[in-house]
């Protein structure tokens, strides 16, 4: 096997990602443009003996916190109707599920065991400057081909 077949692989998941990257902000702005607004946030902490928990909601686009508290599930929901009427408000994970994780053909030479490892790692511990050079590109490119679908590079 040579390192032709793991930079074939990982440069496909790299365009994946991309494509991931494109398609989740295309359906950004077709929701805002619907009137929709994105937010994030949610629980943010444990569970106390009322069944209380400590929760935070931001606008996506600007980080503003909108509101926060301390309530039950059922509460929580209730204050959410209450800040967002018109139900235009929705979570950017809600949306993002469609678009989070770039899927690849396999490579063929590369085992599978192998390709998969290597998905984990730039999904999640892998850094630009592991393997910019290496691929032979420039870090900041290979940076922005590894980012998060909803990583704010795509705002604004």
């Amino acid at each position: 096997m040579s390192d032709e077949l793991v930079k074939t692989h990982i440069r496909k998941w790299l365009a994946a990602n991309v494509k991931a990257q494109e398609a989740f902000a295309a359906e950004i702005a077709k929701l805002e443009a619907a009137g929709h607004r994105m937010i994030y946030g949610g629980q943010r902490g444990a569970f106390s003996d009322g069944n209380e928990w400590p929760w935070t909601v931001s606008d996506w686009r600007t980080d503003e916190v909108l509101d926060t508290g301390k309530a039950t599930v059922k509460e929580f929901e209730a204050r959410l109707s209450e800040l967002d009427p018109g139900n235009k408000w929705l979570f950017v994970d809600d949306v993002k599920q469609d678009f989070g994780i770039a899927r690849v053909a396999p490579t063929p030479g590369l085992p599978q065991a192998l390709a998969d490892v290597l998905i984990d790692w730039l999904e999640g511990d892998a850094d630009a400057q592991d393997f910019a050079a290496w691929l032979g590109e420039p870090v900041d490119v290979i940076d922005e081909q590894m980012r998060d679908p909803d990583a704010k590079c795509l705002n604004g």
